[in-house]
């Protein structure tokens, strides 16, 4: 379904890009229960991109929001031949969301991003200075590069540390965060990528990179402006919980894919 929007009048910082021919992006925004945040994510997202001149679309995907997110993304943006919105009436969590999302991509680059504005649509133009030379360009908060600190409560470094130090112990890789919720991808790599992942929920995002490096992936992980919301909905002991199952099974799952394929390649081999 397709729909409209009013074009906010802000007026961004435009990093600028390359010279060469301004991108063509799909941005997914994945919501649910939005209502207190989606005007003002869609309105910024579109004043952006309008401004930068990219050829772009951005899909809302909402699948079992029950308060007015969808209602209001109808009354507000609707007509919009830039906007795109996909709704369900069962929630399937962050990564069934944008799974669903990426089958209606049509430009050439695939991105995604929260809706809360913790990291600006103009940060993309980070991630795009490189987006010709890799399969994934991720944003991370971790690595700061010329960029200050990120302040954030205590806890929360404290569990992005643990994150960051088992992932890259558990998948043998550089990849500072993971997690972080604001990536592109070359719309070509990602249709076989996604196809291999199947979280959806937490570990969403970390399993999209592990999956990528055992594809082997090219991948540069670009510093960020990123800013903590107070208003968070993640339950740090909660996930700290869930943190090492979910690595873990991915890991098995990987491991045991990479060693079924091995062994029809070989009884191919000897045939």
């Amino acid at each position: 379904m397709q729909i409209n929007a009013p074009i906010s009048h802000d007026k961004p910082e435009i990093t600028s890009v390359t010279e060469k021919k301004l991108p063509s992006i799909s941005i997914i925004i994945p919501v649910y229960n939005e209502e207190k945040r989606i005007e003002r994510g869609l309105n910024r997202t579109l004043s952006f991109c309008q401004l930068a001149g990219w050829d772009y679309e951005i899909i809302v995907a909402s699948e079992g929001s029950q308060d007015e997110t969808v209602e209001l993304v109808k009354k507000n943006f609707q007509p919009n031949e830039r906007i795109k919105l996909l709704t369900g009436s069962k929630r399937i969590g962050k990564g069934g969301s944008i799974k669903n999302a990426i089958k209606s991509v049509s430009k050439e680059y695939l991105a995604y991003m929260d809706v809360d504005l913790s990291a600006d649509p103009s940060e993309f133009t980070r991630l795009l200075a490189h987006s010709d030379n890799y399969d994934i360009v991720l944003g991370s908060r971790i690595i700061r590069g010329d960029l200050a600190p990120i302040e954030r409560p205590i806890a929360r470094t404290i569990f992005s540390f643990m994150y960051s130090t088992s992932f890259r112990i558990l998948f043998h890789t550089n990849i500072r965060d993971p997690q972080c919720g604001f990536k592109i991808f070359r719309k070509d790599f990602a249709d076989t990528l996604f196809s291999a992942v199947t979280t959806n929920g937490f570990a969403f995002d970390s399993e999209v990179i592990a999956q990528a490096i055992s594809l082997g992936a090219s991948i540069k992980e670009i510093p960020i402006i990123w800013k903590h919301k107070s208003y968070s909905k993640i339950s740090i002991p909660r996930q700290i919980m869930l943190m090492g199952k979910d690595l873990l099974s991915i890991r098995y799952r990987i491991l045991r894919d990479t060693y079924t394929k091995n062994v029809m390649m070989n009884k191919e081999a000897v045939r």
